[in-house]
């Protein structure tokens, strides 16, 4: 077996890639590369991950409690829309009703009724001037 020896301060020459294996490397192209990327990636995660398991493990129950939170915030929040929904019909239904009322009340009071209703059924008739007495309040 023959040993080559470089001379002092003689570097070795690189072996030139084509630009085309520069983009590859530079890029990663290639399914054995994204493979690689990925396990270099799985153990970078591992590396954060390790000795700080109970961190991890309370971060991650903090994320499954908020998002039950979000849940049951979503669900309140759905029923009650219901309930206002149910309580605004009501309202309009009750508004309907008072207008109805109102108009009700101003027929049922109008003088022309009144003076209908007491000519016609109580046989009510207009006193002349001269019977009309005044009443005043005493002191």
């Amino acid at each position: 077996m023959m040993i080559r020896h470089q001379p002092v301060g003689a570097t070795r020459k690189q072996p030139r890639t084509s630009a085309v294996q520069a983009v590859r490397i530079r890029t990663g192209a290639g399914v054995e590369t994204f493979r690689n990327w990925m396990q270099e990636t799985r153990q970078l995660i591992g590396r954060l991950l390790r000795g700080k398991n109970l961190v991890t493990a309370g971060l991650a129950a903090l994320v499954v409690v908020s998002c039950f939170g979000v849940i049951y915030s979503a669900s309140l929040n759905r029923g009650l829309y219901r309930t206002l929904d149910k309580l605004e019909q009501e309202r309009a239904r009750l508004d309907k009703e008072w207008v109805q009322l109102l108009l009700e009340e101003s027929s049922w009071g109008a003088p022309s009724r009144i003076e209908s209703i007491a000519v016609n059924k109580l046989h009510m008739v207009q006193p002349a001037a001269r019977e009309i007495v005044l009443v005043r309040k005493p002191r």
